[in-house]
This record gives structure tokens, C-alpha cells and sequence, in this order.
């Protein structure tokens, strides 16, 4: 067995997984709140103290990797990343700090490591992963993604209300009308909402990886929604599951799972931590992987 890391900076978290391979035995995952998303200012550009703030987190946690024994490490980015008009100044500032080549993942590799990450192999699949910026939808032979996440309609329709929810799944619908069906039984659900929604199920607050999937039908997400859509945000956290610095990007989240589901004719999906960290450590030493490792020294 080997120690591999992954580290992909996403558009609401920047997150980091360690684990023995093939086996994934001990993981660990590590998970920051940075928002790059946000950090666009109205032309598109990062700012220059998050740019700085995101190589520090970046050296911080290659450093950790390099103390738990991980023999290998790549670094991936996502939507947020592809949307800076100045990316190339974040890849160079996380070079100079850390060594480290940054690849800014397109929407369909993003999809692709999602789907690798989510299942086993065993029986066709297909996986859905709601990011802060973009969603992914992607079965053996096909990856899409859109231009919705957590973070993006939030941005646009803060929940407040249930009606502002009915606003806030309208306008995630328009994003997918045009997806083709998907004819599967079996539906993953990865990234940030699929965690919390099935500790909430579960009536969860351990935020270690969890030991199963959890079934998530279109119906309870709907009550889900309903319940946080009425709730002023600082009550929120008060809901056995739900993590403070999600308060406000959880309802969003959930608005374009109903979304998607809906768009797509999906009755239930399995929420899952599997997810696009997991499918980076499948693909080592894979020819034409989508992601690099390289040496920790």
C-alpha cells in the first residue's frame, strides 16, 4: 500500500484527503471554509490577500500531508478557479510557496473524478456532486457540468423564506432543463450538501467520514428544505447535523439538489463522502490520469 494525498481547492471549501491506497485505509480528510467564489470581485478577479490567503492554507496542508507520511500529493482546482480571470496568479503564488503545479480542473474532468470517486464498480451508477459553484452529473459515458452550486445561488437567492426557496429552485430548474435523462437506478450524491443533508437524516453531528451511504429521497429534501427555509440562520445550526458555517449555504444547496432531482426525474439519490477528493486517489498511476501526483520530498 501507498500514502497518497489530494488536495482540491473548490468554490465554497478547500479540502484535503489522506489515505493508505488501494484499500483507502485511515483516512483523513481536512476541511477549510475559504469561499474562493466569493473572493471575485465584479470582474472576475481574485483578490490579492485571497490569493495569499489560499497559498499559505495550500503550504499548511501539504505540510500536513508531509507529517502524516504521505509519499505523493496533487492539487486540483474547480469551479471558482476556472471563473478567475487572474488564475494564473494563484497558480503561480501556490507554486513559489509550496513547489506544487496547480491544474485548474475543466468542468467535465471535475465530473469525471466525481463519478470515479462516488462508486465501486460493482453496478452502473450515476453521481451527481453540488459544489459552491457548479454541479456535476456524470455516468460511465457521459460528464456535464453547470454553472449552479451552493454558493452561486446563494449569491443570487438567499433563502429567507419558503417562497424564497420556490425562487431559488426555479431558478436552479432553468440551469438544467436542458439535461438529457439519465436512465439509472442508482444515484450517487457527493460534495458539501450531500454530507450535511445526510447528517441530518442520520441526526448526526460527527463529521467523521461516514460508514454508509444514506438514502435521500426527493421528498424528504423537499421537507428539509422547508424546515431550514423557515428558520432564521442563526437557529439553523440548532438543527442536529447542521455546521455553523453552512447556515447560510445549506438551504441553496439543497434548493438545486431538488433541482436537479427534479430535472431529472430522480427519485432518491445516495448521499455519499465519497467524492471527487477519492476519485484523484484512484486515478495514481493511472495512464493519462486527470490528475498529477508528484513526490513529496
Amino acid at each position: 500500500m501507498k500514502k497518497l494525498a489530494a488536495i482540491i481547492i473548490g468554490s465554497n471549501s478547500t479540502r484535503m484527503l489522506v489515505a493508505d491506497i488501494p484499500l483507502f485505509l485511515y483516512p483523513l480528510m481536512e476541511r477549510y471554509e475559504t469561499r474562493l467564489l466569493s473572493s471575485l470581485d465584479n470582474q472576475g478577479y481574485l483578490s490579492a490577500n485571497a490569493i495569499d490567503d489560499m497559498a499559505q492554507l495550500i503550504l499548511n496542508l501539504y505540510n500536513k500531508a508531509k507529517t502524516l507520511g504521505a509519499q505523493a500529493i496533487c492539487l486540483a482546482a474547480t469551479s471558482a478557479t476556472r471563473d478567475a480571470k487572474n488564475a494564473e496568479e494563484l497558480i503561480k503564488a501556490i507554486n513559489e510557496k509550496t513547489g506544487l503545479c496547480l491544474k485548474t480542473l475543466s468542468g467535465e474532468e471535475e465530473a469525471r473524478l466525481s463519478y470515479i470517486g462516488a462508486g465501486d464498480g460493482n453496478e452502473p451508477y450515476a453521481m451527481i456532486d453540488i459544489g459552491g459553484g457548479s454541479t456535476e452529473i456524470a455516468c460511465e459515458n457521459k460528464s456535464l457540468s453547470f454553472q449552479m452550486g451552493a454558493l452561486r445561488l446563494y449569491n443570487m437567492h438567499d433563502i429567507t423564506s419558503i417562497e424564497s426557496a420556490k425562487e431559488a429552485i426555479d431558478a436552479a430548474k432553468r440551469v438544467f432543463a436542458s439535461c438529457n435523462k439519465f436512465n439509472f437506478d442508482k444515484w450517487y450524491f457527493v460534495g458539501g450538501t450531500a454530507s450535511v443533508i445526510a447528517r441530518i437524516y442520520i441526526k448526526s453531528d460527527d463529521y467523521s467520514l461516514l460508514k454508509s451511504d444514506v438514502k435521500i429521497s426527493i421528498d424528504y429534501a423537499k421537507e428539509a428544505l422547508k424546515q431550514l427555509a423557515a428558520m432564521p440562520k442563526h437557529e439553523r445550526s440548532g438543527v442536529i447535523g447542521v455546521p455553523q458555517d453552512r447556515v447560510d449555504i445549506l438551504p441553496t444547496g439543497i434548493a438545486v439538489l431538488i433541482a436537479a432531482m427534479e430535472c431529472l426525474n430522480i427519485p432518491h439519490v445516495y448521499a455519499s463522502d465519497r467524492n471527487n477528493l477519492f476519485g484523484a486517489l484512484k486515478q495514481y498511476g493511472v495512464d493519462s490520469a486527470i490528475v498529477e501526483f508528484v513526490n513529496i520530498q
